[in-house]
Order: structure tokens, then sequence, then C-alpha cells
């Protein structure tokens, strides 16, 4: 999914812009929260993760990934 995807279905179903982004995992009985983001410049990809959690993602480990936000950081 593309953010302009993204974009155009909340703008589309008037989701209130501070709606909050979850995750459904597999491993969890509940959802949990993207309170971190990485990005990848050679693959173009944003990676949402739970902040306790940050690593490269397994798909891409061996690129180089640069965290933009964490809730720490707040």
């Amino acid at each position: 999914m593309t953010f302009e995807l993204l974009e155009a279905i909340i703008v589309k179903n008037k989701i209130p812009k501070n709606v909050r982004l979850v995750n459904d995992s597999e491993n969890d009985l509940c959802t949990t929260d993207m309170n971190g983001i990485q990005y990848c410049e050679k693959r173009n990809e944003i990676c949402f993760m739970e902040s306790e959690y940050i690593h490269k993602p397994e798909h891409a480990e061996n690129e180089e990934w640069k965290l933009l936000w964490s809730v720490r950081d707040e």
C-alpha cells in the first residue's frame, strides 16, 4: 500500500486526521501500537513498528534504515 492510497481511503471515508494507527498482529491476542517509524530510501519503504522492538524488517535487513520517529522521542 502506498501513502497516497491510504490518504485517499481516509479522505473518501471521512476518517478524522487524529485516527490512531494500530497493528492486528497474528502473534498477539490484541492490537499493538505502531509507535515507531523507520524509512529505507533504497527500497522507498516506511515500516511501522512497536518502538520497544525497533529492528530492521526481516525482508530488508541488509538495507540501511533510518529511524524517523519513536514514541521514546516524545
